[in-house]
């Protein structure tokens, strides 16, 4: 049988989080994107945002930088901050911050940093080294973590002691 993609269908793919979803289709003709042309848009042309985050696919690459209006808060809250705070607060504050190092995302912050240090500077207070910024991302295995290890054994354990005699083996009284 051939493949979808060589008969001209589209291979859909419905990655969620939470209660956030994002279709996603290789190249190929289907009836829901006919269907619903008017509000499916495409993330080649328009950034899909979510949690402070902007997905694109310029150029066939993924690229994941922070969105506008999360950069230009960020950059304004960390700037004031920069003169009031000293060196080892404002590098606990770009610590705190939770974005994955997405190498869009890290050239933004290195961007930040060139701000704040500026500020700092012009202020004469002391700069801060690159150092605060994450620079590697954090591996993440989605479909394994030590939590369902011991869901499956916290399963096994309710289903032993669910059976009629409580866990023991039925030639056992009850």
């Amino acid at each position: 049988m051939p493949s979808r993609p060589t008969c001209g269908l589209p291979n859909p793919q419905y990655p969620r989080y939470g209660r956030t979803f994002v279709l996603t289709a290789t190249k190929g003709h289907h009836w829901f994107f006919d269907a619903q042309r008017k509000v499916v848009r495409d993330i080649r042309r328009v950034p899909f945002k979510h949690g402070g985050y902007s997905v694109s696919y310029p150029n066939g690459h993924a690229s994941i930088p922070t969105d506008r209006e999360t950069y230009k808060q960020l950059k304004a809250y960390l700037t004031d901050l920069a003169t009031r705070r000293s060196a080892e607060h404002m590098a606990e504050e770009f610590r705190m911050l939770e974005f994955e190092a997405y190498a869009p995302l890290r050239r933004q912050l290195l961007t930040l940093l060139r701000a704040v240090n500026r500020v700092r500077l012009q202020a004469g207070l002391p700069i801060l080294a690159s150092c605060p910024i994450r620079l590697k991302r954090k591996v993440v295995r989605p479909f394994y973590s030590n939590t369902s290890a011991s869901i499956c054994q916290s399963q096994s354990i309710v289903k032993a002691s669910s059976s009629p005699c409580g866990g023991r083996d039925a030639d056992e009284s009850c």
